[in-house]
């Protein structure tokens, strides 16, 4: 007759799962790690283009001409008012824009998929800490969940050019979309803080912390400005709701993040810029048309390979959830909830353009999709565990088996493996090593090298430049064209000081 007390049981199987849930997440990781790999490799090669040349003109003539760092960004500043006056108000991410890396030299652009990546990443960490110590979750359980959120969105988005390895385009929309989730992991530590413990020094810091991105957000793309907007109202409201008053210091960093997104609507150069879209819809259809737009790209983005990640998700979800203090009541609430943000998300670009928008818009939406989907599901499992403990009289000694959890991840696996061997589309590191290994990542760069030395060059006022022989997915994004009127090759005629830029064919 065994001596072990129930208490005993519970501990030794709480043990064993804490040190399951560790050995896990660092497989992951290494996995994960190794994943991402390409992705830093092929940032060797990466090369400004487009908009690059266009924002970061001014600044980079001062630097040529100066090296003065504080010279640059007064610069900068000033290629803020510029575009406010004549082109767009997202004064934030100007301001990044000016900066781009090639600005200070050619060869510090490698740094952009990295600064993308740690943005990216460093956010999702900073949600997944809030929510997994608001249900209670192990550091591992909320690491490993990140972990598969991280691969899905860094292999499975819509384009890897232009969330990554793209400068202009990635810092408008990925960069931006990375503070906005540290803004969320902040939301969620005051909103799900059950006897709000903090002390007063780290309450006054985190608001100003929250009050300072808002300010940024605010500056930036408006899909990020109005989704950060609605979620920070929501949380406003579930705070008076719950009568939490002290939770009301929110509306200092809401009414900073409201008081930009209006300073950003309202600049003079926007109505320059909407002039180029004069066929766009009302604000009531763009909103019904958002709708339809959200269900279109969900049914492009749901592949087998991004289920086959939820799905390994569910065990652990499902722990996560049950072991939280949460009732988890209304799920379909809250995946209607979810679907709604999704179409708020691409209201922005179908009002003011009449279009879902670009495939860098795209990516941020692809990632607040699969964060939703992973939200639904664990707030959906939630619910079935309330139910399934509702209908239990006793508790099940010995379950979940030991093999069931081993067995289920290995067929799981084995499922993601076979998609992915089968799967038709770009997955992003498959791709980047593919550009590595045919030799197509070093022959593009040393391209933009040759182009590099004839840009450089004083003696040379019009330049004729050679295309691109190669044109790497994660990589290439646009080029100049042989007309010397064009807008990229204007750009790049302004950003080395040259009379004119044309492709030779």
């Amino acid at each position: 007759m065994s001596d072990q007390t129930p208490a005993d049981t519970l501990w030794a199987r709480a043990r064993r799962a804490r040190i399951g849930d560790r050995l896990a997440f660092f497989v992951l990781l290494a996995l994960l790690a190794a994943v991402l790999l390409p992705m830093l490799v092929i940032a060797a090669y990466d090369v400004p283009c487009a908009d690059d040349f266009s924002y970061g003109s001014s600044t980079h003539r001062v630097w040529v001409e100066t090296h003065s760092l504080p010279a640059v960004l007064s610069k900068a500043a000033w290629v803020v008012d510029n575009y406010y006056h004549g082109w767009q108000g997202t004064f934030s991410a100007t301001f990044l824009f000016s900066l781009q890396p090639a600005v200070f030299s050619a060869r510090l652009y490698w740094v952009t998929p990295v600064l993308m990546l740690l943005s990216l990443c460093g956010g999702l960490c900073c949600l997944t800490g809030a929510l997994r110590r608001a249900l209670g979750a192990t550091v591992w359980q909320g690491g490993i969940a990140a972990i598969v959120l991280i691969a899905a969105w860094t292999q499975l988005l819509p384009s890897p050019c232009e969330a990554f390895y793209w400068f202009n385009g990635s810092s408008y929309y990925t960069f931006f979309f990375g503070l906005s989730l540290i803004l969320y992991g902040q939301l969620a530590d005051v909103i799900l803080d059950p006897d709000q413990s903090r002390s007063t020094a780290r309450r006054i810091l985190r608001l100003v912390g929250m009050t300072a991105l808002c300010v940024l957000l605010g500056g930036s793309n408006y899909t990020t400005a109005l989704t950060a907007a609605l979620l920070m109202a929501g949380g406003l409201l579930a705070s008076v709701l719950r009568r939490r008053w002290r939770d009301l210091t929110l509306l200092i960093p809401f009414g900073a993040l409201v008081a930009a997104l209006l300073v950003n609507a309202a600049a003079p150069g926007n109505a320059v810029r909407q002039a180029q879209y004069a066929d766009h819809p009302s604000a009531m259809e763009a909103v019904l048309r958002s709708f339809a737009t959200a269900r279109e790209y969900i049914c492009r983005w749901t592949s087998p390979l991004l289920l086959c990640l939820l799905v390994f998700l569910i065990p652990l979800l499902y722990r996560m959830a049950k072991a939280s203090r949460y009732s988890f009541r209304l799920p379909l609430l809250f995946v209607a909830g979810s679907y709604c943000l999704i179409s708020a998300m691409f209201c922005p670009p179908v009002y003011a353009m009449g279009t879902p928008g670009p495939d860098r818009l795209h990516d941020i939406i692809f990632f607040a999709y699969v964060l939703l989907l992973a939200a639904d599901l664990l707030y959906c499992l939630g619910w079935l565990a309330r139910r399934l403990e509702k209908r239990q009289s006793a508790p099940a000694e010995g379950r979940p088996k030991g093999a069931l959890p081993v067995l289920f991840t290995a067929a799981v696996a084995c499922l993601f493996l076979a998609a992915l061997m089968c799967s038709t589309r770009h997955i992003t590191s498959r791709s980047a090593l593919g550009s590595l290994v045919r030799g197509e990542a070093a022959a593009y760069h040393a391209e933009f090298e040759e182009r590099l030395a004839l840009l450089e060059d004083d003696t040379a006022q019009d330049v004729t430049l050679e295309p691109y022989s190669v044109k790497p997915y994660v990589l290439y994004f646009g080029d100049i064209s042989t007309d010397p009127a064009d807008w990229m090759n204007q750009a790049m005629c302004n950003y080395f000081d040259k009379q004119s830029v044309a492709l030779s064919r």
